[in-house]
């Protein structure tokens, strides 16, 4: 299915990105689902964006993130973007019950080749009935191998075990855009420890941008965009 542009929802806060040290002690690889088109975001108050969905918050839930193309680098880093969009929507009392996602990466490399798991077998097969499910879209240090500018991106849908039809959100599209960026900027050509302090940072916050989708946030581009 061919993807569609789609309005974005932005995230350029940084101060997460040092809690990504306990979620990058583990790794591994992947899964995945064509995904497509955006819906609108919705302006809550001055300089705030309304949740775009509500979580069920009795329901054990886990945050799949899928990098099906390896556009992450390091299966670390797959890791940590869901620990941390896991551990904001705890934070911020979306959910009670957030499952840890390694079982079910573990379980969905044994997917065989002819017949690939569906979301709802790969949540179910941890104990969880509603699944963040991602896919990575992009993941970058530089836009034209030249210049710093991280940024990020990926698909974002809601879908419950036991459920018809299974995605629960969004319903008007199969999937919704985050993206992510740093301001950092510069010249690309820096050492790789620099490179993967970046990479983590920038980890950090599309989980971040992630779990804003889902509660009510401080928008800073709706903040500019209404001369605050």
């Amino acid at each position: 299915m061919e993807a569609k542009r789609a309005p974005t929802v932005s995230a350029r806060r940084t101060a997460l990105w040092a809690r990504i040290a306990l979620a990058l002690a583990a790794g591994a690889l992947l899964t995945s689902c064509n995904i497509v088109a955006p819906i609108v975001g919705v302006s809550a108050g001055r300089g705030k964006q309304e949740a775009l969905y509500t979580l069920k918050p009795k329901l054990p839930t886990i945050v799949f993130v899928d990098d099906r193309a390896s556009k992450l680098g390091r299966a670390s880093l797959r890791v940590a973007i869901g620990e941390i969009a896991g551990r904001e929507l705890l934070r911020n009392e979306l959910v009670v019950d957030v499952i840890n996602s390694q079982g079910a990466i573990a379980f969905a490399r044994t997917e065989p080749a002819d017949k690939p798991f569906t979301i709802e077998e790969i949540g179910e097969s941890v104990g969880a009935q509603q699944i963040v499910y991602v896919e990575i879209n992009g993941f970058g240090l530089s836009v034209d191998g030249v210049t710093l500018r991280p940024t990020a991106s990926a698909w974002v849908r809601v879908v419950e075990v036991g459920v018809t039809p299974a995605r629960v959100w969004p319903l008007d599209a199969d999937a919704y855009q985050v993206t992510a960026e740093l301001r950092e900027r510069g010249e690309s050509g820096i050492s790789d420890a620099s490179r993967r302090e970046l990479q983590d940072k920038l980890a950090a916050e599309l989980g971040d941008a992630i779990a804003k989708v889902f509660y009510e946030h401080a928008n800073p581009y709706l903040l500019e965009r209404e001369g605050r």
